[in-house]
C-alpha cells in the first residue's frame, strides 16, 4: 500500500530540485535533529482523535505540541496518532489538524514548528482477519469473535491489535522532502515468511498456537515496517519506522513477546542487503550498505528489563548501528527513585528510560529510540524528561496521570558525512 509524495504539492517555482525532481535546500544545515515520540494520542474510537484536534484546545494536545516546538526535530517520527486517509496525499486530516491546531501555534510561549512534509502510515491495527481469511479467525483464541469494531474482542482478533482500524497508527513529519515513491513498505509481510520464524506454541502440547488458516493471513507487522528516504540537500537518510506490539498481554504461549522480538529482529534483518524480505510492491532485498539511515519509533523493548531484550540487543549491538551515546536525562533517574516500586528491581541505568510505566505495568523501561548508521557522526543526544526541580516537568507530571504522553521524546542531532 504505497502513498504518492505530497513533495509535488509543495514546491515552490523556481526551488532547486535534486535529479528525482525532489526539493532541494538552498542550505543544507550543519546537523539534523531526528527524533521519536510516542504521543499517546490515539483514541478508542474512530474519528474521536480528528474531533478533539479539531478544537485547539484539547489539553493533552497542547502539552504534547509544546514539547515539540521546544525540541524542535527536524524529522520526527510520531506514535499513536490514529491512521485516516483523508486531507493531502501522503499526510492525513488528523496530521492537518495537529500541525494546523497546536504545532503552528505558540503553547506557552514557546515559537510555533511547522514540517512542510507529512506521512500518515497505513497501519494493521484494527483490520480485523475476517477481510483477509476465508472466515472470520479467532486469533487469541479466547472462544470470542466479534466483528464489530470497537470491543476488545474485535481488537485482539485484529492483525494487530486495534477497536478500529488506523488506531495506534504512526506517522512522519519532516522539513525535509519525503521521497514516498522510493519508500519500501512491509505491512503486509506475513509472520511465517521471515527469516527463522519462532512461532508461539501451547507449552503443554508443544501444539502450535495459530493454526494453518491463521498464520496464512496473520502478519508479522502490528502496524507497519517502513524505510522512508528523506532528502536532505544531495543526500538522502532513510528513517527506518516501526511500532511493534508491546510484549505482554498474552498467555504462557507468550504470542506477543515473541511477535515484539520478530518486529525488532525485522531491523536487524534488513540491514543485510541480501536479506530475505519482501516488501508490499514486490522487492526482495534489505538495505543497501552504503545507505545512511536512523531506526526510529516506539520498538516497545528494553535491552536490560524487557520481555524482548536480546532481540533488541542484537539490534543494539548490530555492526552498522551506532549506539553510542545513548539519549539520556535527570528525570529518568528522578523518577525512577521517587516512585521506587518495580523500578528498584532493574538492572537498567534509569537515565535511559524512555517510558513511564509506573508499577501499573511493568515499571520504567527504555523502549523508544532514534539508532543513527555508524556513516552517520552522532553529535548529540537527549530524552525530554525534565528534572524534577526543572519547571517544564509539567509537560510530563509525576506518572500518577498522563500530562502528554507515558513515553518521553528520544532525540539525536547527526551530521552528514563531508559536512
Amino acid at each position: 500500500m504505497l502513498v504518492r509524495s505530497i513533495a509535488a504539492l509543495l514546491l515552490l517555482s523556481g526551488c532547486a530540485t535534486t535529479p528525482d525532481g525532489l526539493p532541494q535546500d538552498a542550505q543544507t544545515p550543519q546537523t539534523i535533529r531526528i527524533a521519536s515520540f510516542n504521543v499517546a494520542l490515539s483514541r478508542d474510537a474512530a474519528g474521536q482523535l480528528l474531533d478533539e484536534l479539531s478544537t485547539g484546545y484539547n489539553a493533552q494536545a497542547q502539552a504534547v505540541a509544546e514539547i515539540i516546538q521546544r525540541v524542535r526535530p527536524d524529522i520526527l517520527v510520531l506514535g499513536e496518532v490514529d491512521f485516516d486517509d483523508g486531507g493531502p496525499q501522503g499526510s492525513s486530516r488528523v496530521l492537518t489538524a495537529l500541525q494546523k491546531n497546536y504545532l503552528a501555534v505558540s503553547q506557552k510561549e514557546a515559537a510555533p514548528i511547522e514540517y512542510a512534509y507529512a506521512f500518515a502510515v497505513p497501519s494493521n491495527t484494527g483490520l480485523h482477519n475476517s477481510e483477509f481469511a476465508d472466515a472470520p479467525l479467532d486469533l487469541n483464541r479466547d472462544g470470542v469473535v466479534d466483528l464489530q469494531a470497537g470491543s476488545d474482542a474485535y481488537a485482539s482478533d485484529a492483525l494487530g491489535y486495534g477497536r478500529h482500524p488506523g488506531h495506534y497508527a504512526f506517522a512522519l513529519l519532516s522539513k525535509f522532502p519525503l521521497d514516498l515513491s522510493r519508500m519500501r513498505t512491509f505491512q503486509e509481510l506475513l509472520w511465517r515468511d521471515v527469516p527463522a520464524p519462532v512461532l508461539p506454541v501451547l507449552p503443554d502440547t508443544g501444539e502450535p498456537f495459530y493454526s494453518a488458516a491463521a498464520l496464512a493471513v496473520l502478519r508479522l507487522s502490528s502496524k507497519n515496517h517502513v524505510d522512508v528516504p528523506v532528502q536532505i540537500g544531495a543526500q538522502r537518510i532513510h528513517v527506518l519506522a516501526s511500532h511493534p506490539t508491546p510484549p505482554g498481554f498474552d498467555g504462557p504461549e507468550d504470542r506477543n513477546g515473541l511477535r515484539n522480538a520478530a518486529e525488532v529482529q525485522f531491523w536487524v534483518d534488513y540491514l543485510d542487503v541480501d536479506a530475505a524480505l519482501t516488501d508490499d510492491a514486490g522487492r526482495r532485498g534489505g538495505l543497501a550498505a552504503d545507505a545512511l539511515f536512523v531506526i526510529a519509533g516506539d520498538l516497545n523493548a528494553d535491552p536490560v528489563d524487557g520481555d524482548s531484550a536480546e532481540a533488541m540487543q542484537r539490534l543494539l549491538d548490530h555492526p552498522r548501528v551506532n549506539a553510542n551515546m545513548p539519549p539520556a536525562s535527570q528525570g529518568g533517574i528522578d523518577r525512577a527513585r521517587a516512585q521506587a516500586g518495580s523500578n528498584r528491581e532493574h538492572a537498567g541505568n534509569a537515565a535511559l528510560d524512555t517510558g513511564d510505566f509506573h508499577d501499573a505495568y511493568a515499571g520504567n523501561l527504555r523502549v523508544d529510540y532514534a539508532l543513527p548508521s555508524t556513516n552517520l557522526r552522532l553529535r548529540n543526544s537527549g530524552v525530554f524528561w525534565p528534572a524534577d526541580n526543572d519547571p517544564l516537568v509539567r509537560l510530563t507530571g509525576d506518572g500518577s496521570e498522563v500530562v502528554s504522553s507515558d513515553h518521553r521524546m528520544v532525540w539525536i542531532d547527526v551530521q552528514l558525512p563531508g559536512r
